[in-house]
């Protein structure tokens, strides 16, 4: 009981509400000559901001959800009123309308576009004006029912399917059951990566890395540099996906051996940590030196572990995982999928024998917790070695189609992965672990429980066959979705909602991110994971954009094309072009970024449905907010890589909505300027040249990736000509230097 504070005297309820002086004892003299309970007041600390604010939003969601019902219900009675002159036109008879059928027909029919121009003009006069109290008034000029009825009939002839809500919330849009049609999803972008990968992979099975039968000069140089790539490794790579326990790698396969190079795990994990793209790496060896070191490391310890080939260990099973991994960073899938394989099966007998069953006394608990927990998180190096064989068997993002490739079968080692259950190897953070390390594993749970919700969606949507979609199945997915960000997600995980309204500039939004004492790495990845999921549920079902004829000059940003011959150069006349402020969109260059496949189901007559329009909007802001997170991630926080896939996903929203070479007269003809504003368009065509200094800034190409590395810059020569703008001079593309021969 706390009868001082601030060097005064708390009264009790009693004494408070009479105003009498207390003697604050437990009774009080007071309390007790008269019998009363004496009680006391606890001190209560202020709210949490934290909590606050998220009252605040509740309370805004329950405003925002009466105003939605309050629109559908208007939505509603105005299509009953405008349902029977939409089906009989001529039931009305105004006053002092003519008897004559003829007078009647022109009324209904001929003066329907003075009807409407009129409609216009009366609509400029009407008022809405909102209230303190939350209401709201419509004031018009309207005086008589058959003005009434003449404005109606105006609203009719106009659109007769056209809803009151342009831009829907999900409320409105759970109104009712249906179905949504699934259109050809804009991947230009993605299926570039996926054909240029494979072409990679061809070019790459008729080369060779040059076998050293030395140890390369660096290694000479540097002692101990195994250990020091282990060291960065668990230093950067490792918070970005977290495969081991660190204090049991290190008791398990460093402390144990004299010399480090002798272990082939280190030896094994110093030729992935070569390949994973890292900066740190950099400033170690030599960029023209890594294939090499990489391939002597490799060598080193695939001659260790073959020394032990049939035994069933920990130690095997990593060495042949991080061997795997080696040959997918060198886009070598036949390969790697043979270690693959094998790390599998060695993984099987370890689960169902060694830990299995855990042992009883409490030393060897103790030790077996470790190395159990370091089990479990190699699980996460295995998905990463399947999902490389998945995508490259076309298995995994968007499907690329072709004609002539008959489907993939699945491999048998990717039939026993795919049964082993994921939760039962969930990471779990050990006592001894630092906070840093906390937060990533952490990380990749809650990215995993994201991935949980929208992959039934994805293989639905994106591999099934189907046509039309519920759209329940839609909304119950994004309200899912919503529910893992903003409910299962503990407050420290993520970023604060202010930093994502509508309208900030550049400069704002950033200074939200660094004023957000939560945001760092963690929080920014899951920020992007969320908001790409999200664009992506909608992704299929934007409206479809009828587009000009593609031109050779910008062959990479076209769909199901090869690369046309270069154009012979013939003299051509001068021709005078508009300045593109004035009567168009595009630059005297800007081609079309997009296939024919768009257009050949677009119909002219065809009406922009309330969720394509909805799907646009989620898209297009969803675009943009990757982007500025990508940017954050790699330009601020200084992060080695960047999920390309949540980039490209973006990049593709971006490149569709700015219209390349579409002039004004293209956009109303296709029908883009019903759901594209003219500064939506400028925003995507700033945001899709700053894509190329995302990738130019957060991935690093090794050795390998050399023909992917001149894809990319063949984009972006060609996407800057087509804006007539150029590269940015800050930074370079991370040019790998080939050491193959």
């Amino acid at each position: 009981m706390a009868t001082k504070r601030k060097g005064k005297t708390v009264p009790c309820e009693g004494c408070r509400e009479r105003k009498k002086k207390c003697s604050a004892g437990q009774p009080c003299e007071r309390c007790k000559r008269l019998g009363i309970p004496c009680q006391y007041l606890k001190p209560v600390a202020p709210p949490r901001i934290e909590c606050v604010e998220s009252v605040n939003s509740q309370e805004i969601q329950l405003r925002v959800q009466a105003m939605e019902d309050i629109m559908r219900a208007m939505e509603e009675e105005m299509f009953l009123l405008k349902s029977p002159l939409v089906t009989k036109p001529h039931d009305f008879q105004p006053d002092n309308a003519l008897s004559d059928e003829d007078s009647d027909k022109s009324i209904v029919l001929d003066d329907s576009k003075s009807i409407t121009k009129s409609n216009n003009n009366i609509a400029a006069k009407w008022e809405l004006q909102f209230g303190k109290d939350g209401g709201f008034s419509i004031n018009t000029d309207i005086q008589s029912y058959t003005s009434l009825l003449r404005h109606i009939e105006a609203l009719s002839t106009e659109s007769a399917f056209c809803p009151i809500i342009r831009q829907p919330m999900l409320a409105s849009l759970s109104v009712g059951d249906g179905f949504l049609h699934k259109n050809m999803v804009s991947t230009v972008l993605r299926k570039g990566n996926f054909r240029i990968t494979i072409a990679s992979i061809q070019k790459t099975q008729l080369k060779q890395i040059p076998q050293l039968i030395e140890p390369p000069p660096v290694l000479l140089q540097q002692k101990g540099l195994s250990l020091q790539l282990v060291q960065t490794y668990f230093a950067c790579r490792f918070l970005h996906r977290v495969i081991f326990h660190q204090a049991t790698f290190y008791d398990l396969f460093v402390n144990n051996y004299a010399d480090p190079e002798s272990s082939p795990v280190v030896c094994a994990l110093s030729a992935a940590v070569l390949t994973m793209r890292c900066k740190h790496i950099m400033n170690m060896v030599p960029y023209d030196q890594q294939m090499e070191l990489g391939e002597y490391f490799f060598n080193k310890a695939r001659q260790a572990v073959s020394l032990q080939f049939d035994e069933a260990t920990i130690e095997t099973m990593i060495v042949y995982l991080h061997m795997a991994l080696y040959k997918s960073n060198l886009l070598r899938p036949q390969e790697a999928h043979v270690y693959l394989d094998m790390a599998i099966r060695i993984r099987q007998i370890l689960a169902e024998d060694t830990f299995k069953h855990p042992p009883t006394s409490s030393e060897s608990k103790s030790q077996y917790a470790g190395e159990y927990e370091n089990f479990k998180r190699l699980h996460a190096g295995f998905q990463d070695a399947v999902r490389f064989i998945q995508f490259v068997n076309n298995q995994r993002g968007v499907p690329v189609k072709s004609k002539n490739r008959p489907p993939r079968q699945e491999k048998p080692f990717q039939k026993i992965f795919r049964y082993i259950c994921a939760e039962e190897y969930k990471p779990t953070a050990m006592p001894d672990e630092p906070q840093q390390t906390v937060r990533a594993i952490m990380k990749e749970n809650y990215l995993n429980d994201i991935s949980g919700v929208v992959g039934p969606y994805f293989r639905r949507v994106r591999f099934g066959q189907e046509e039309m979609i519920p759209l329940s199945f839609l909304l119950k997915t994004e309200q899912d979705l919503h529910h893992v960000y903003n409910h299962k997600l503990p407050l420290e995980y993520r970023l604060s909602h202010s930093i994502f309204e509508d309208g900030l500039s550049d400069v704002e939004f950033r200074r939200r991110l660094q004023d957000d004492t939560r945001c760092d790495a963690v929080t920014v990845s899951i920020a992007t994971r969320f908001h790409q999921s999200l664009l992506a549920l909608h992704e299929p079902f934007l409206p479809v954009m009828k587009r000009p004829p593609v031109l050779a000059e910008l062959s990479m940003l076209q769909e199901d094309a090869p690369p046309p011959p270069p154009p012979k150069k013939r003299k051509r006349k001068s021709k005078v072009y508009n300045s593109p402020g004035e009567t168009s969109l595009s630059s005297t260059h800007s081609i079309s970024s997009s296939s024919s496949e768009d257009s050949d189901d677009y119909d002219d007559n065809e009406i922009i449905s309330a969720h394509s329009l909805r799907a646009q909007d989620i898209c297009h802001k969803g675009a943009i907010t990757v982007i500025r997170l990508l940017e954050y991630q790699c330009m601020t926080l200084g992060s080695c890589t960047i999920p390309i896939a949540s980039l490209l996903c973006a990049w593709d929203i971006l490149i569709r909505d700015s219209c390349l070479g579409m002039t004004l007269d293209d956009l109303k003809e296709s029908g883009a300027s019903d759901y594209l504003t003219p500064n939506d368009i400028r925003l995507a065509r700033e945001y899709a040249v700053r894509c190329i200094e995302v990738l130019r800034r957060g991935y690093v190409y090794n050795g390998a990736e050399r023909e992917i590395w001149e894809h990319y810059e063949r984009i972006e020569v060609q996407l800057l000509k087509a804006l007539c703008t150029d590269a940015s001079p800050t930074a370079k593309y991370w040019e790998p230097v080939s050491t193959w021969y």
